[in-house]
């Protein structure tokens, strides 16, 4: 298997600076050490989503330059969770939407993954979002976590975070699908997991000051 190379660029002007004075190099390195999808694998998260997949290595892309490998460990359901232990929620904050038509959608599976690289456990949350308003709506993923059977307490608002196209401000119709990694320093694996998510919000409105309409708190199980 070759091994991985990673490059983070800032905003978008940086990014296209970046492409234009090292995009060629960069392009044909990644040509010569382009990772081999083994046996388990897969990049597709469809695939990787349903508790009855038939991979257990999901190979994260970040962009066209790179990618993490993450080994699954366990799998999650909640009382929202379908027979696949997907989970199909409204994500909005329902103070900030004219009616109960206008949502904003996040299909996704909870999983319990190792990073190949460097060996850390990470809550791993593959999936798409929807927006379903007439807003232009913010969504971070922000979320505490408690793992309550080995009684440790995370969230995101900290470092050990890595993501790709899930973290944005969507205009209304925009979905987009993705994966979204909490590093998490456990030395068991948790079997309940009480999560409370931040609601997406409208970008021109409030957000992120800790009302309680902010949140939404989801209950899981390992599978």
């Amino acid at each position: 298997m070759s091994s991985l190379f990673l490059v983070a660029c800032g905003s978008n002007k940086n990014e296209n600076e970046f492409d234009e004075e090292y995009g060629d190099e960069l392009s044909e390195w990644y040509e010569d050490n382009e990772l081999e999808m083994e046996e388990g694998m897969t990049d597709d998260l469809e695939e990787i989503m349903p508790k009855s997949s038939n991979y257990n290595t999901f190979v994260a892309e970040i962009d066209k330059y790179g990618s993490f490998i993450f080994d699954i460990k366990e799998r999650y359901v909640s009382e929202q969770s379908d027979d696949e232990g997907i989970n199909d929620i409204d994500i909005m904050r329902r103070d900030q939407v004219n009616s109960d038509d206008e949502t904003f959608d996040y299909k996704f599976s909870v999983m319990l993954a190792e990073n190949k690289e460097d060996k850390r456990d990470y809550l791993l949350f593959v999936g798409g979002v929807v927006n379903n308003t007439s807003k232009q709506v913010q969504f971070n993923h922000d979320f505490e976590v408690i793992m309550r059977d080995i009684k440790v307490e995370s969230n995101t608002y900290r470092w050990g975070l890595e993501y790709a196209d899930l973290v944005d401000v969507f205009e209304p119709g925009f979905d987009a699908e993705g994966w979204f990694a909490l590093s998490v320093d456990i030395d068991d694996i948790p079997e309940e997991l009480e999560v409370k998510f931040e609601r997406a919000w409208d970008e021109d409105g409030a957000g992120g000051i800790g009302e309680d309409e902010e949140y939404l708190e989801i209950d899981f199980i390992a599978e």
